[in-house]
């Protein structure tokens, strides 16, 4: 008897560190973030897999009454119930997507790393289906007749030792990007298109600076839940998303996380400066993607020719009204991020241009880049240009507007220097609606674009 009392009591001080031990193994699939995108493939869903471990807690309890035989089965239950739950992990690191009834099983997109302790799971779906869940999350589908879509670029938060600037990330009145997307959330669009430029937090936050004290920085995964997963939240399952590729998700800056998360293509092994363009089809009009994220090669020299291929490769596809997406602006104007001069941009697009004219279906032109909200018509046979870079970064000082960009008068413009964003609304003759908003969603300026021609109210 005081051998039998002497091996539960053995077994109840040892059965916490057992659990223990199996729960360092056994990591539950928990999804933090969830998004509908359009790829070069078709329509994804994606998703941010945290591994949280945790203690197990179990059900099972030790009675003084038990024999030995019952402690030693109570033990092995409880051991082989949790390496079920490891093998189940093992064999399925990835959740499931409820799509119109059907469960789909994810793939991993991208494994964890030392930065970026994720996981990203993927999973192709039907363009024209209805109801997609996945755990909790519900994710509004894609319209193949979009009627309301918001534009909005350059949305992090800036921390450059370069250029000494330092915003107060933690401030929503100085950096609003949080504040947008609840709006943009709440405007419930059908498709919303970021122009790029996700990631600005470089380096660390000064010592004393109460405005962005203990933001993390540089490349890795807290730095891309604090300027993109988290503040971007509200919209994240509110429409499916366009995104391009800035600038600062280049090679030299955030582009590791671009390829891990939202590139519209199967993550290269090694980071690539410039991808090809890609295309969406929608049922009344087309949208051709470029990556502009650089301009120019490692030796300075422009990659104008490089457009030059991605512009020819888009133009046997147009058959029908169409938009070009490209982060920089073909044409556009704004002082630089560091002055207060005016700059056009962006001369080795304007080059590629000329070298391989835009197709007639081109009516609109989108862009990011400059932080600020701009649409431009020139006089002339030129697509109009809206650059939607207000998002949420730094505005770039005020010029005076530009009478002509590479050659071509400017008929008219809207320059906007304050946070927002854009929405495109469509008519029933198909013609767009275009208005400027501000942090509160509320309307600044509106134009209407018919066909190739702009009306300013």
């Amino acid at each position: 008897m005081p051998n039998m009392i002497f091996i539960k009591r053995y077994t109840l001080f040892i059965l916490p560190f057992l659990i223990l031990w199996q729960s360092v193994a056994v990591s539950e699939t928990l999804t933090t973030s969830a998004w509908l995108q359009y790829t070069a493939e078709g329509l994804e869903v994606r998703a941010l897999i945290s591994t949280q471990i945790d203690t197990l807690q179990s059900n099972t309890e030790l009675e003084d009454t038990d024999t030995n035989e019952t402690v030693t089965a109570k033990v092995n239950a409880l051991l082989s119930e949790q390496n079920n739950q490891l093998n189940s992990q093992s064999r399925n690191p990835c959740p499931h997507v409820n799509v119109d009834g059907l469960t789909l099983s994810m793939q991993v997109r991208t494994k964890p790393t030392t930065n970026f302790p994720t996981r990203v799971c993927s999973a192709h779906i039907p363009e024209n289906a209805n109801i997609i869940t996945l755990q909790d999350i519900v994710l509004t589908p894609a319209i193949s007749e979009p009627k309301r879509i918001v534009l909005i670029g350059d949305t992090g938060c800036r921390l450059s030792g370069g250029q000494q600037h330092y915003q107060a990330c933690n401030n929503t009145s100085v950096w609003p990007f949080a504040h947008i997307a609840t709006k943009i959330a709440e405007y419930n669009p059908d498709l919303i298109i970021h122009t790029g430029d996700y990631i600005y937090r470089e380096v660390a936050c000064p010592k004393g600076n109460g405005g962005c004290s203990g933001s993390p920085f540089g490349h890795n995964q807290s730095t891309w839940d604090a300027d993109w997963f988290q503040p971007a939240a509200p919209m994240l399952k509110t429409a499916p998303f366009i995104f391009l590729r800035g600038n600062h998700e280049g090679c030299d800056k955030a582009g590791i996380g671009w390829f891990r998360f939202l590139s519209p293509r199967s993550q290269p092994n090694t980071c690539q400066r410039n991808t090809p363009p890609w295309f969406v089809n929608l049922a009344k009009l087309q949208l051709g993607i470029i990556d502009s994220a650089d301009v120019i090669d490692e030796q300075k020299k422009s990659l104008a020719s490089t457009f030059v291929q991605q512009l020819n490769t888009l133009a046997p596809q147009y058959n029908k009204p169409a938009w070009l997406l490209s982060h920089r602006p073909f044409w556009g104007f704004g002082a630089s991020d560091t002055g207060t001069s005016i700059t056009k941009q962006t001369p080795e697009l304007q080059t590629a241009v000329k070298k391989s004219s835009l197709s007639d279906f081109i009516n609109l032109i989108i862009s990011g880049h400059i932080h600020l909200a701009e649409i431009l018509d020139f006089d002339g046979n030129r697509p109009i240009q809206v650059i939607a870079g207000n998002g949420g970064n730094m505005l770039v000082s005020r010029t005076p507007k530009a009478a002509q960009i590479d050659n071509m008068a400017i008929k008219q413009s809207k320059v906007l220097y304050q946070y927002g964003f854009i929405v495109m609304e469509s008519d029933e003759k198909d013609n767009w609606r275009l208005s400027f908003r501000d942090v509160e969603g509320r309307e600044l300026e509106a134009c209407l674009l018919e066909e190739k021609q702009l009306f300013c109210e």
